[in-house]
């Protein structure tokens, strides 16, 4: 289908964007200059020794902005503890229409997930989970979200992470479109956050009350790449 080319164009573009991250990560940390005290270091650097012998460095790139990749929401102290919390922007994790609905739909997906992650202070991070369903009555088809909700997200590298939400949904109906609109917190613990961080996603489960149902992932890089952009933020 046209909606699998997309995803694979955009797994070997991810792919390429993390090959040449990593070339100008080795070239960056190749550039620091060697100490003073160590002159053969120094000139293997490039440095040259002035008048007054200390050495000179040439000019190396250096990136101005080191997120310039990162969108963030709200980046702040949290009004209620005090706190720093960092929520990134809203994205389409994924979107899924049964064939059979779209010359009903005229042109908009059945299912919509929209995601965030955010921190707060002590490196606890969430992920919010809003899905849109265009039908009115998608309640007597999915249910609820329950508190403690399972979600699972399978990974390219084959890895499953486990997250349960911290609480429910029934689902309200928003009053402009009409769509049933569940929004839900899932916690992250580290051990989860160092998976979800080094491979692509691949596909989410969602458990809803009715059973679950399972979603192929566009949006390959979601947590890979919001996850760095929170981690740069306190480096």
């Amino acid at each position: 289908s046209k909606k699998s080319k997309r995803r694979e164009a955009k797994i070997k573009e991810v792919k390429a964007k993390e090959s040449s991250e990593d070339d100008a990560k080795v070239k960056r940390k190749s550039a620091i200059p060697a100490p003073q005290n160590d002159p053969v270091k120094m000139e293997n650097a490039g440095a040259t020794k002035a008048s007054n012998g200390r050495y000179v460095v040439p000019n190396v790139l250096i990136d101005e902005d080191p997120l310039p990749n990162c969108r963030f929401a709200f980046d702040g102290v949290d009004q209620f503890n005090g706190g720093v919390r960092r929520e990134m922007e809203e994205e389409i994790l994924f979107t899924h229409t049964d064939p059979r609905l779209r010359a009903y739909l005229k042109g908009r997906e059945y299912v919509t997930a929209e995601a965030y992650l955010s921190s707060v202070a002590g490196g606890y991070r969430y992920l919010t989970l809003t899905v849109r369903i265009a039908s009115k009555n998608a309640r007597r088809e999915y249910g609820s979200l329950r508190s403690s909700s399972l979600l699972n997200i399978r990974l390219l590298d084959g890895s499953i992470v486990s997250l349960f939400s911290q609480d429910g949904s029934s689902g309200t109906i928003d009053p402009q479109s009409g769509d049933l609109v569940y929004k839900v917190l899932y916690g992250i613990d580290y051990q989860k956050t160092k998976l979800l961080a080094k491979s692509e996603v691949d596909q989410v489960r969602i458990v809803w009350s009715s059973g679950y149902e399972d979603y192929e992932v566009y949006n390959v890089d979601f947590f890979t790449r919001q996850l760095d952009c929170l981690n740069a933020k306190l480096e």
